[in-house]
């Protein structure tokens, strides 16, 4: 699709939790990398376009339900909470709707199971098929990979203290990581079961 094309679609960013991240984008330009401050030199806001619309009440996010030929942006959550939900409920089953996941879904959660493939799924108790197109670009995800988790831990100023808790990823990636820290840190790497209870000094 050409850039003039895109400005004849409307955006919706929907999520209360994006609107907020994107305020503080908006506040603190000095953290900004070396391309997004060359944009802005040059009159280009990295944050906003013309076509692209805030939502900003619950009843701007049910009124999409009747839009169509819009892209809607939503923090997925693994698609377990939130309007993300809503929007599933009332597009999920429509053969003219993409589904686009750019973050990563945790295994058994319902973002996964759409992501795997599967042909009906619960959404509100009400069992949905999956007529949608499912697309994912995993290289959008804001999830750090394993070196940038090793990488943040080896930076954290004083040291770790005395145990490292990987409560965080499927079982063989948090098992990785445990190994990974063990390499370097001199302190307990610990991988919790659920519901274990933790005395903390």
């Amino acid at each position: 699709m050409k850039k003039e094309e895109l400005k004849n679609i409307e955006f919706y960013l929907d999520s209360p939790l994006a609107k907020e991240a994107l305020e503080i984008f908006e506040k603190h330009k000095e953290c900004y990398d070396e391309e997004a401050l060359n944009l802005l030199s040059k009159d280009i806001d990295v944050l906003h376009f013309e076509n692209l619309h805030i939502v900003q009440s619950a009843e701007e996010s049910q009124a999409l339900n009747e839009k169509q030929g819009v892209v809607i942006i939503s923090a997925s959550g693994m698609c377990e909470a939130g309007r993300i939900k809503h929007h599933l409920k009332h597009n999920i089953w429509k053969k003219n709707t993409s589904i686009v996941f750019v973050g990563y879904q945790a295994e058994g959660t319902l973002g996964r199971r759409i992501l795997d493939g599967e042909k009906k799924v619960k959404i509100f108790g009400e069992e949905m098929v999956v007529n949608a197109k499912i697309y994912s670009i995993p290289s959008l995800s804001g999830h750090a990979d394993l070196g940038g988790l090793l990488n943040w831990v080896k930076n954290i100023k004083n040291g770790v203290g005395k145990k490292i808790f990987v409560t965080h990823g499927e079982d063989e990636a948090a098992r990785n990581l445990k190994d990974e820290l063990k390499r370097f840190v001199k302190c307990e790497v610990e991988i919790p079961k659920l519901n274990d209870e933790v005395i903390i000094d």
